[in-house]
């Protein structure tokens, strides 16, 4: 069976055979001499062919003496040269892509994101462009007629498209795609995380007590503690296959595809049966899915309003505040990229940078802790912690916050 080695930028497959006890080595290359570069990718599809059409008539003509001759390999013909500069144009490409993408089992949400993108390229690059022709330039002019977006929504059209030439150079053989154009995406503004504090949280529940009837406002309670304890996402509680102690996030259903467990108290998992069973009966009357699970989320921003919180505080206020509480507690930011499911600790640095004095006013449960830390006592690890109290009311701060396998 050949390997590939790399010498001098090229790919060579290597062949063995045993001659007089030693261990013969023949190289053969993967690339023909109009092909400056090829990929990993292009190399392995090569020296597989080879492996099954080639080697063992290679092998033997070397034992008999014969001279290796490349041009019998059909990445040197002239039909594989004619084949390249016939290469796919970009509208069908882009179509291979997403169905590669779609088999990738991303969520259908992230799969729409692509074809919205992938479209407005088309739509200022033109369908018919051979995919082996793109290059920065056609970026450029991609860029300038997006000058009206915001800078997140284009640094995302940048990425997806970066994506799509990334998987065609993979495949240059089938693209004729040899050289990945530079993209240089926008740089995103820092925006600092978004902090409830326990009294901005609890006046909050208050105004819940206020608006609803008793049980309604109970059942609201519960799913706002639930989502601040736990750091979960909106949507996290009702996609994801539920046990009687965790949630199991799979790979590729999750925004950034990394899996992981979430353990929850039995309380938690009585929220979110309820809260399923709320949603799936609204279904039931012919209401939207999606609209029912986003009514939590509306329902809170309303809320929070009618606090005079600051305008940026949303839903997602509550994954920042539980973040921020983990980290204030453990000091192990590698502990709250895991409970966040985070791919990349980048992704959770932000969450490290606030002021110890504010925290210490905002958390007065969790800041505590920290003073039996200074005390000498050994600090607590969120797996085994049940509660926090706070001066006005129970602060429920569970082991799920490090329940990540």
């Amino acid at each position: 069976m050949a390997g590939i080695r790399k010498s001098g930028g090229r790919h060579y497959a290597r062949s063995f055979y045993r001659l007089n006890k030693k261990q013969v080595e023949i190289r053969v290359p993967l690339q023909n001499p109009d092909e400056p570069y090829i990929t990993k990718y292009v190399a392995e599809s090569r020296k597989a062919r080879y492996e099954k059409k080639y080697e063992a008539e290679v092998i033997n003509n070397h034992i008999n003496g014969i001279k290796l001759d490349p041009s019998k390999f059909d990445w040197f013909s002239d039909d594989a040269v004619k084949y390249r500069e016939n290469s796919v144009m970009l509208k069908q490409a882009v179509y291979k892509w997403l169905a590669y993408v779609k088999s990738e089992r991303l969520k259908e949400s992230t799969i729409g994101i692509y074809k919205r993108h992938m479209r407005a390229f088309i739509g200022i690059i033109g369908e018919t462009v051979p995919v082996k022709s793109l290059k920065t330039s056609h970026i450029d002019a991609f860029k300038i007629s997006q000058q009206s977006v915001a800078i997140a929504t284009l640094h995302s059209k940048l990425r997806t498209i970066d994506n799509f030439f990334g998987y065609c150079l993979d495949r240059s053989d089938d693209y004729g795609l040899m050289v990945k154009p530079k993209i240089k995406k926008p740089t995103l503004p820092k925006g600092n995380p978004m902090i409830i504090s326990n009294n901005q949280f609890f006046s909050a529940l208050n105004e819940i007590d206020k608006i609803y009837s008793h049980d309604w406002a109970n059942f609201l309670r519960s799913i706002y503690n639930f989502y601040r304890d736990t750091g979960l996402r909106l949507s996290e509680p009702f996609n994801f296959e539920l046990f009687a102690d965790r949630i199991r996030i799979k790979a590729g259903r999750t925004k950034n595809s990394y899996p992981r467990n979430v353990y929850l108290t039995k309380d938690q998992v009585l929220t979110i049966e309820r809260m399923r069973s709320y949603v799936n009966s609204q279904v039931k009357q012919k209401k939207s899915r999606v609209n029912q699970i986003k009514y939590f989320s509306r329902i809170w921003k309303n809320v929070l309003r009618k606090t005079n919180a600051p305008k940026k505080f949303n839903f997602h206020s509550l994954r920042d505040t539980f973040a921020t509480r983990l980290y204030f507690l453990t000091g192990d930011i590698y502990k709250v990229c895991g409970a966040l499911g985070h791919s990349d600790i980048k992704m959770t640095t932000k969450y490290t940078h606030n002021d110890t004095l504010e925290l210490v006013q905002a958390f007065p449960d969790i800041a505590k802790i920290h003073n039996r830390e200074q005390n000498g006592h050994q600090m607590m690890d969120t797996t085994a912690l049940s509660s926090l109290q706070t001066d006005s009311q129970s602060d429920n701060f569970t082991r799920v916050n490090a329940g990540v396998v």
